[in-house]
């Protein structure tokens, strides 16, 4: 494994994990009054447009996959911002 794969790996576990707090402490108060609506918004279509311009660029497969967990986790944290906004 070259050393740009390693750094590309390490990025991947780190963002993935740095997602999990944030959701866990969303699940476990069922309070979102913290979170900001608008930034996890933008995060999530910018994510999305970011995954759409790596599948019309045609790049690496694991940088896609990487890419669409990424979207997936942003918008888990979204929904429940939002749900549980309404809620609140």
């Amino acid at each position: 494994m070259e050393i740009k794969e390693l750094i590309l790996l390490y990025i991947t576990i780190q963002g993935f994990v740095s997602y999990v707090p944030q959701i866990i402490r969303l699940i476990k108060t069922k309070s979102a009054e913290d979170c900001s609506i608008t930034s996890w918004g933008i995060w999530l279509i910018n994510s999305a447009l970011y995954l759409l311009y790596l599948y019309l660029d045609n790049v690496n497969i694991w940088l896609k996959l990487s890419q669409l967990l990424e979207v997936l986790l942003i918008g888990t944290t979204t929904l429940l911002v939002v749900i549980l906004r309404i809620k609140g």
